[in-house]
């Protein structure tokens, strides 16, 4: 995808317009309904957008305030957009992933690389419940519609 993106000089703080290139991976809801209602989608689907939004970005900032010395939680793509019916997230290919064989599985490697990543989060998440309590049941309360999707 091609565009272009507004920045901010910091000398004359005059806009000026950058070129850049990325790939993106583009999520939308499903057209037919009855694929909507079968797969739960426009609850799933409120659900990231919440993460994205809402959750991870404050999950994030929370980990910068209580503790510099471990690093920042960073195995989610850059969200470019994120609303009620598309989420626009980059390609993490660029940052060398690449999807395993569903059909072969993940190695017990694969497997254990992902659990690390899981429980970095899960950890950062616990740490703001037991250090930030009232900011992480703000976050658990949201309007946006957090919900139990499966």
């Amino acid at each position: 995808v091609e565009g272009s993106k507004t920045s901010q000089s910091l000398e004359n703080d005059q806009e000026t317009k950058e070129p850049w290139e990325r790939s993106i991976i583009y999520k939308c809801l499903p057209d037919s309904l009855a694929r909507r209602e079968a797969y739960k989608s426009d609850a799933l689907f409120c659900n990231e957008v919440a993460f994205y939004t809402k959750i991870i970005p404050a999950l994030l900032e929370f980990q910068k305030e209580h503790d510099a010395s471990t690093e920042p939680f960073t195995a989610i793509p850059h969200c470019y957009l994120a609303r009620n019916d598309v989420l626009v997230l980059e390609d993490l290919h660029c940052r060398g992933f690449s999807m395993a064989d569903r059909k072969l599985g993940l190695t017990t490697k694969q497997c254990a690389a992902v659990l690390k990543v899981l429980a970095h989060l899960h950890a950062l998440s616990l740490a703001m419940k037991h250090q930030s309590p009232e900011d992480f049941y703000e976050l658990l309360n949201l309007q946006d519609g957090i919900s139990e999707g499966l």
